[in-house]
């Protein structure tokens, strides 16, 4: 695979996500600065500027108009995309927002916290609904599962899942020996969940599937990365990446943990993956750029 570089932060850039035009990339930085991108071009069309402190995550709102970030600063904004302004502030006060879900609940968010809650908003009012404790320490990815349930991973080296609506943990996983820091669905089925596994990257510089029926790791990816892994994001039903705290990038294939391929064109830790098409992601980096890699 071959890779072009967005230029344009002056600090690491932690988070990235493409906007429903499929032309349109939004990416956040340790200094606070948001910067929307056109890809064509492969220019800034706007910065945002509220945040005091790094942008951890960025949530599209089902629009397309409206964009929430949330950071150190212990701040959630809602941004209006077009004209670059912000529309509403959430202020958690106690502490970081280390990440950020949109539920398929009338404008609910999920937000994780770096004191191990997890808290579900009222995107309107800008109120907290209910905070949900478990976690025993920093909560570092969120992602639904289906309408009723909430997957999060922790630097408590566990993964729990919730009940949206009881705000109950309903089974925890346990298994790796470092702080988890992201997940994804390998195969997401709202009829069935039985059917789904979880992939999670963890400190320990490994990758667990798991199967979410029963709460056991079925298989391990290990021995490839030499730093902690970062992120993950699946390309299609064969193929899974992975980011870590080296400069690489790894391509497994699912079915039989083998590394396909190792992208090496950053030269810092790979913070963030994001899926642009069926032949193109986007990593981002401490490097301070974001590459659009391509077969």
């Amino acid at each position: 695979m071959t890779a072009k570089t967005l230029e344009g932060h002056t600090y690491g850039v932690t988070c990235i996500i493409l906007l429903n035009d499929n032309q349109t990339l939004v990416s956040g930085s340790i200094d606070g600065i948001i910067k929307i991108w056109n890809l064509n071009t492969k220019q800034t069309l706007v910065a945002l500027y509220g945040h005091l402190d790094t942008v951890n995550c960025l949530c599209l709102l089902n629009d397309n108009k409206r964009l929430l970030s949330g950071g150190d600063d212990k701040m959630i904004i809602l941004w209006n995309i077009s004209t670059g302004k912000s529309i509403k502030t959430f202020e958690v006060q106690t502490s970081s927002i280390k990440c950020l879900t949109l539920l398929n609940l009338n404008e609910t968010l999920a937000s994780g916290q770096s004191d191990g809650t997890l808290k579900l908003w009222n995107i309107k009012t800008g109120q907290v609904q209910k905070t949900m404790h478990g976690h025993l320490d920093c909560v570092n990815d969120l992602i639904q599962l289906n309408a009723s349930l909430i997957i999060s991973c922790s630097s408590d080296e566990s993964i729990k899942l919730w009940n949206i609506k009881t705000g109950q943990c309903t089974k925890t996983l346990q298994g790796h020996t470092g702080e988890i820091t992201c997940l994804c669905l390998l195969n997401d089925n709202d009829d069935d969940d039985d059917q789904s596994l979880l992939a999670s990257g963890s400190m320990d510089s490994t990758i667990k599937i798991w199967n979410l029926s029963n709460g056991k790791c079925v298989k391990t990816f290990q021995d490839e990365h030499l730093k902690g892994i970062t992120c993950l994001l699946v390309l299609n039903r064969h193929y899974l990446a992975s980011g870590s705290k080296e400069t690489v990038i790894k391509l497994w294939h699912i079915s039989t943990g083998k590394v396909m391929q190792t992208l090496d064109s950053h030269t810092n830790s790979i913070n963030c993956l994001c899926l642009l098409n069926n032949q193109t992601f986007a990593s981002a980096s401490n490097d301070f750029t974001i590459k659009l890699w391509s077969k």
